[in-house]
């Protein structure tokens, strides 16, 4: 351990001699295994910033003893090192960095109050990894997971309110599962925050990634997206076209059968019988932990039947809305107005003298200097995807093994009259 630690103080010194340290730490595994007592210790004696290289390595090895987290010392040295750690060394090995974040949320995922310490360090870590702020880390969905276990919603907005378009799979270690367990946690917290258009992009994101498999994460992935749907529109729209087709038959599969039956009681408009089917599935609901969302989805059946209400009547009284929105009778009818009154999904004044209730118009005349700064703000956005979109295109109509799969297709539809793909990109490229 000593001719180790040695070792990395002495190659650390230089930025040329990193690739020759990083080369050295592979080969070392045998001795970090058989040194794990002795690895927390040797990392806490070298110095965050100039052996990060080495420390990522000393602490991954410390990490696989049955009792890594004795007294929280490794997760607490952990936290101030992803918090000082070099960005330049940890970048030399990405999915080493990787790791050690893994194992770092791993000890703290039982605890939620560990869990909200756990996130300013992920954060930083991922600050350090990521090549840009639009690239996707694994690190991203290991912050939105302690997010949710804490209940910390709002320490996620800054990941939410990012478009990430940039995936380097080496530079930051991130592959296809992480891009699914961003857009479930990142799902989950959006709905958290009752950012419910957010959780619905996030969640058929991914859904239409490519695939070749339907994974337990995508089948979870789309039954918070049948009822989130439900919450927010009433209805769940078909998956696109360009969806997997293992993906698309998740809808027919005996798993996500109680999601179908509630989404079919749903498009029923009767609250009877969306009861009966929740409590029929409640077992399976309960067992995917989505009981609370079930919930949301029985509350807001009344809801959207008292908006509908709003475009046929003007004035109704309360017994009539109870009747209709199958609630228990006038004051349950009384409560869920004002909710929906408090939260600007209908606009309505109750007269409590005779149980009436008059349905007025929306008072926002959405000409406001911030109502302009919203739409200026998308606008500006719609703008910047569009140059994004753009930028792809170009890339792709330059790519040489693109193209090579676009001439093969075309050649095997006879589209190009038989010509040879090589022949044809090479042409393409002025070979």
């Amino acid at each position: 351990m000593e001719t180790l630690v040695n070792t990395i103080m002495a190659l650390s010194q230089a930025p040329d001699s990193l690739g020759q340290l990083v080369g050295y730490l592979k080969t070392a595994e045998s001795i970090l295994d058989n040194a794990q007592n002795n690895c927390l210790a040797a990392a806490q004696a070298l110095d965050a910033q100039q052996h990060s290289l080495g420390i990522v390595y000393l602490l991954n090895a410390h990490a696989k003893r049955p009792n890594a987290n004795a007294n929280g010392a490794f997760t607490e040295f952990s936290a101030q090192f992803l918090r000082n750690c070099s960005a330049q060394q940890i970048q030399h090995v990405p999915e080493a960095f990787v790791e050690l974040c893994h194992k770092f949320k791993e000890q703290l995922v039982g605890d939620p109050r560990a869990a909200r310490g756990g996130i300013a360090p992920l954060l930083a870590a991922l600050q350090r990894l990521a090549p840009s702020r639009e690239h996707l880390t694994p690190i991203h969905a290991d912050v939105l997971q302690l997010c949710l276990l804490a209940k910390a919603y709002n320490a996620a907005a800054p990941l939410l309110e990012l478009e990430l378009t940039e995936v380097d799979p080496a530079r930051t270690a991130v592959g296809a599962t992480d891009l699914l367990l961003y857009c479930y946690y990142g799902g989950m917290v959006a709905t958290g925050r009752r950012q419910l258009p957010r959780a619905l992009e996030l969640f058929l994101q991914g859904l239409t990634a490519p695939s070749m498999v339907c994974s337990a994460i995508t089948a979870a992935i789309y039954k918070k997206y049948v009822l989130v749907s439900l919450v927010h529109t009433g209805a769940v729209a078909p998956l696109p076209k360009f969806t997997s087709h293992k993906v698309r038959q998740l809808s027919d599969s005996a798993d996500t059968k109680p999601y179908s039956d509630l989404a079919a009681a749903y498009s029923s408009k009767s609250s009877d019988r969306l009861a009966r089917v929740a409590e029929q599935h409640m077992a399976a609901f309960n067992a995917d932990r989505n009981v609370g969302l079930v919930k949301q989805v029985l509350a807001s059946l009344p809801v959207r039947t008292i908006q509908r209400l709003t475009q046929t009547y003007l004035t109704l009284s309360l017994a009539d809305i109870a009747r209709v929105a199958g609630l228990a009778g006038p004051p349950e009818a009384e409560a869920v107005i004002l909710r929906m009154v408090a939260h600007r999904q209908v606009f309505a004044r109750i007269n409590d003298r005779d149980g009436m209730v008059t349905f007025m118009q929306d008072p926002q005349q959405y000409n406001s200097a911030a109502m302009a700064r919203r739409i200026d703000g998308a606008i500006r956005q719609c703008m910047s995807l569009a140059s994004q979109v753009q930028s792809v295109q170009d890339s792709l109509l330059l790519d040489k093994g693109y193209l090579n799969k676009v001439v093969l297709r075309e050649r095997g539809s006879g589209g190009l009259g038989g010509l040879g793909s090589a022949v044809d990109a090479d042409l393409v490229f002025g070979a």
